[in-house]
C-alpha cells in the first residue's frame, strides 16, 4: 500500500453551537458545547486513514490532558503517530469554534505546540517519515521554521509534496518554488501573491504565476464555487456537490484528504478533484472537524448524501 506522510497541526477543538455569532459587546448563550479532535493536520490524517490510506502523522502536542487524549484518538483511528513530538513546557493547541446555525463558523486558535516545532524536530523526528513516504502532505498551521524545513527535506530527498496553503499570512509564493502541488483558497492565494484576488480570471492569472515558479500543479479551493485546477496545459473547473450543510469547519482539510487519495491511487487530476469534492460534501453534512471525516462506505453511498 502507498504510504502518505501528513504533517500539520493537531488541536483540541472546543465547539460552541449558536444561532448567530455575538455582535460587539453582546453576550450569546450557546445551544450546546462539546470538544473534538481537530487541527488541519490531524483532520486530514484521520480523513485519509478512513479513506483507506496508510497514513503516518507528524505533529506536536504538550504533555498534558488534551495532548494525551488527542494522541489516543489518533491511535484509535489506526494512524501511525510514533514520530510525534511531545513537549513538556508547551501546552497542546486549542481551537475555539463558534458554529452558527447556517453551518458557517468563526475560529480562534491558541496554537500551543503547533508553533513550537523547529527545524531540529523536523530533521530529527519527521525526516525519516518523509524519506519512507510515497507522498507528503503538509498544511501551514505549524511554525514557519518547521514548514520551511519540511520543504527543504522534501527537496533533498526528491519527494513529492502537496501543500495546503493555509494559513498563508507571512508566506510568499516564492517560498514554494518547484514543489509538486499547492492548494490555497481564494484568500490564501491573495496572501501568497500580496494582492487582492476576486474573479475567476484573477485566480487563473495568479495560478499561472505560481506555475512560473516551477510548481507543477495548482488547485484553488473556491468554497461555494467548487475548485479550479490550473496546469501547464489545461484549466479544469470542479463543481461543488449540493448537500444539506451543517458544519463547514473541516471541509477544506477533508477535500485535501480526498485529493491525496486520488493522487496516490494514480487517478487523473480531474478524477482526484471529483473525489475530493465528494468527501468534502459528505463532511459538511456532519458536525465537528475530524468526526465529520467520511469512510469508504460513506463514499460508496455518496448519492444518499445529495439533496
Amino acid at each position: 500500500m502507498e504510504k502518505l506522510c501528513v504533517i500539520g497541526a493537531v488541536n483540541m477543538d472546543i465547539i460552541l453551537e449558536v444561532d448567530a455569532s455575538p455582535l460587539q459587546g453582546e453576550t450569546t448563550v450557546a445551544n450546546s458545547t462539546h470538544k473534538a479532535l481537530g487541527g488541519k493536520g490531524s483532520n486530514a490524517a484521520i480523513a485519509t486513514k478512513r479513506l483507506g490510506l496508510d497514513t503516518h502523522f507528524y505533529g506536536c502536542v504538550g504533555n498534558d490532558e488534551n495532548g494525551n487524549e488527542l494522541r489516543e484518538n489518533l491511535e484509535n483511528e489506526g494512524i501511525d503517530i510514533s514520530s510525534m513530538t511531545i513537549f513538556d513546557e508547551v501546552s497542546t493547541g486549542t481551537a475555539y469554534i463558534i458554529l452558527e446555525k447556517d453551518g458557517n463558523n468563526r475560529i480562534i486558535a491558541a496554537p500551543g505546540g503547533n508553533q513550537a516545532i523547529t527545524e531540529t524536530e523536523i530533521r530529527e523526528n519527521c525526516a525519516p517519515l518523509i524519506e519512507e513516504a510515497d507522498l507528503v502532505f503538509m498544511n501551514l498551521e505549524i511554525s514557519q521554521e518547521a514548514a520551511k524545513a519540511v520543504l527543504e527535506v522534501c527537496k533533498e530527498k526528491d519527494k513529492k509534496i502537496v501543500v495546503d496553503a493555509g494559513p498563508a499570512k507571512g508566506w510568499s509564493a516564492e517560498d514554494f518554488k518547484d514543489i509538486y502541488m499547492i492548494s490555497p483558497n481564494e484568500q490564501e492565494l491573495s496572501d501568497l501573491m500580496h494582492y487582492e484576488i476576486k474573479t475567476r480570471d484573477e485566480v487563473i492569472e495568479a495560478g499561472k504565476k505560481l506555475l512560473d515558479l516551477g510548481i507543477e500543479h495548482v488547485i484553488v479551493k473556491l468554497g461555494e464555487k467548487g475548485s479550479i485546477y490550473i496546469g501547464q496545459d489545461d484549466i479544469y473547473d470542479q463543481k461543488k456537490y449540493d448537500v444539506n450543510v451543517k458544519d463547514t469547519t473541516a471541509a477544506g482539510d477533508i477535500y485535501m484528504a480526498g485529493l491525496c487519495k486520488g493522487l496516490l491511487e494514480e487517478q487523473t487530476i480531474p478524477e482526484s478533484m471529483d473525489l475530493a469534492s465528494k468527501v468534502a460534501a459528505i463532511s459538511v453534512t456532519r458536525l465537528g472537524a475530524s468526526p465529520s471525516a467520511p469512510t469508504l462506505a460513506d463514499l460508496d453511498n455518496f448519492d444518499s448524501f445529495l439533496k
